[in-house]
């Protein structure tokens, strides 16, 4: 039997997608896992099943339920309720790693391991609220950095994909979890913390 990994993001490369280089870190990785022989599941948000065919990789998009959340907080903590809601029938499977791509992604793959299992919880990040907002001085933007603590430091393995991110974490966070800098790294030494 084929050990199985999901990967949870806000976004992958399929056609007429807005993209991001999470995006691409997310299509890299899943292509990688794909070609060392694993199964591959990506869930993102969105309406409709996509599989990118050319790399047998089964894309899930999860259905919102709400089309119009007051910011992007309440966004993304409604994505566990969908998680719990629908993905288990998406999937049909217990994954054996699941790994969330910046904290929307991580808040996804936290509850889906939380209410049905996998062995191991990866996180990556590319860049923390402190980069992107003043956590100080705003209250939207405190709230994204407290999540990201939390969800951050429930992971099993923590992987820090830029220089100023890894920073921004040592400074700003009290991540009891190691980091992993990887920022350039060839993408066999990402996949080694795959080890199952």
């Amino acid at each position: 039997m084929s050990r199985s990994v999901a990967l949870f993001s806000w976004e992958y490369p399929l056609p007429n997608s807005f993209i991001t280089d999470l995006g691409y870190l997310v299509s890299s990785i899943a292509s990688g896992l794909r070609a060392i022989g694993l199964d591959v599941h990506v869930v993102v948000p969105g309406n409709g099943d996509d599989s990118d065919d050319r790399l047998g990789i089964d894309v899930l998009r999860l259905g919102m339920d709400v089309r119009d959340h007051p910011n992007v907080i309440a966004y993304g903590l409604s994505l566990p309720a969908q998680i719990a809601k629908k993905l288990p029938y998406l999937l049909g499977k217990r994954v054996d790693v699941v790994h969330g791509f910046e904290w929307g992604g991580c808040l996804m793959a936290l509850a889906y391991k939380l209410l049905f299992g996998g062995s191991k919880l990866i996180c990556s990040v590319l860049s923390t609220e402190y980069e992107r907002g003043d956590p100080r001085s705003s209250n939207l933007s405190a709230s994204i950095a407290s999540i990201e603590e939390y969800v951050f430091s429930q992971s099993d393995e923590l992987l820090i994909h830029s220089k100023p991110a890894h920073s921004s974490m040592s400074s700003n966070y009290t991540i009891k979890s190691p980091m992993l800098a990887v920022e350039d790294a060839p993408l066999d030494t990402i996949l080694e913390v795959y080890a199952l």
